[in-house]
């Protein structure tokens, strides 16, 4: 099997382990179903596929560093489930990764500054979890972005400096946070920008010219 598609059903129960056997897997489709329980370690075996989708269900527990395997990914949601703890620091292994949806969770702890090394990343999701800490700075490596949103969660700090690497940065959203401190002159810099919220957070002083 190659390209596996059962999403748009009524699916309930959770994910057999035994979908690790299926090594020659490319496309794996589960979104918008009532699944449950938690995303199985074994799904690190698929270490062929191109596209993940788990999102729209109602998955527990943490997301297993396996996925960290799957080098060859491109797109992995996971979005709009009931996903806790960490993400995994072996998420920054997804080079190859032009999409990571993990946004409407119950996400805890900071965003991995491993995440620096998805050079390929266009789109990242990771609002309404409750993400703390500060951003890390590794991000700013990441010249592809287009979309980055991270509100509704409870970071702390302020906008590193690095993000002026985000050169095709086009929306950037971190409201409902507490970041506070002066609002960073790099999005003088960011000329691509067409949708900045910063609302809801601590932000004083005045705005940059």
């Amino acid at each position: 099997l190659v390209q596996l598609y059962l999403n748009s059903n009524q699916l309930s129960g959770s994910i057999p382990s035994e979908i690790g056997n299926l090594t020659k897997l490319t496309y794996l489709y589960l979104q918008v179903n009532g699944l449950s329980g938690s995303i199985p370690s074994s799904i690190g075996n698929l270490v062929d596929l191109l596209y993940l989708r788990l999102d729209s269900n109602s998955f527990t527990g943490q997301m297993p560093s396996s996925l960290g395997n799957l080098t060859k990914l491109i797109l992995l949601y996971a979005n709009q489930n009931r996903l806790t703890g960490t993400i995994p620091d072996s998420f920054g292994n997804l080079i190859k990764l032009t999409s990571l949806y993990l946004h409407t969770n119950q996400l805890t702890g900071p965003i991995p500054s491993s995440v620096g090394s998805l050079i390929n990343l266009v789109y990242l999701y990771l609002h309404t979890n409750q993400l703390t800490g500060e951003l890390p700075p590794s991000l700013g490596a990441l010249n592809k972005l287009q979309q980055f949103y991270a509100g509704g969660n409870q970071l702390t700090g302020t906008i590193p400096s690095s993000y002026l690497g985000m050169t095709e940065l086009r929306i950037f959203y971190v409201n409902v946070n507490k970041f506070s401190g002066p609002v960073p002159e790099i999005f003088t810099g960011l000329t691509k920008m067409t949708n900045l919220d910063l609302s809801g957070n601590n932000f004083s002083g005045p705005f940059p010219a």
